[in-house]
């Protein structure tokens, strides 16, 4: 009998150290996310403002590991982004709207999914990395493969 009750107090406890700490991962989460911003809101406005043709300056948008890399420099940093999302959008008769459909938190970076409307009927699905920098949740290709 004695067996029993201590292997019920020892099940108990792991149940409660379980929930302990889902309680605060998620509180950490929230907490973050509550006073620096949604990163999903802020990935879709980056994409309503580049496929948009809006022009954006690099330092409120792009992470510090991606600004300052070869490739993305390369490339015509964030001004050849806005300028190639505006052309698709142009081809595909305008921008219409973006829908997020996931955010998942990987370590210290969060994934955003979601969906870009364009005014003929194309959907075009994305995928972006964002990290928090300065305050501000900004897009970095560098992190998780992107």
């Amino acid at each position: 009998m004695k067996r029993i009750h201590i292997l019920t107090l020892l099940l108990l406890l792991f149940v409660l150290s379980s929930c302990a700490t889902a309680v605060r991962e998620t509180g950490f989460v929230r907490n973050e996310w509550s006073t620096q911003g949604d990163p999903s809101s802020r990935a879709k406005e980056f994409m309503e403002n580049v496929y948009s043709g809006k022009t954006m300056q690099v330092e409120d948008w792009i992470a510090a590991d991606t600004r300052s890399s070869r490739l993305f420099n390369m490339y015509g940093g964030i001004d050849a982004l806005v300028k190639d999302n505006y052309a698709e959008a142009l081809r595909n008769q305008g921008f219409k709207s973006v829908k997020v459909l996931n955010v998942n938190r990987q370590h210290n970076d969060y994934t955003v999914d979601f969906v870009v409307f364009f005014n003929n009927g194309v959907v075009s699905n994305c995928h972006e990395t964002w990290v928090l920098e300065d305050g501000k949740w900004k897009i970095t290709f560098n992190s998780n493969g992107n």
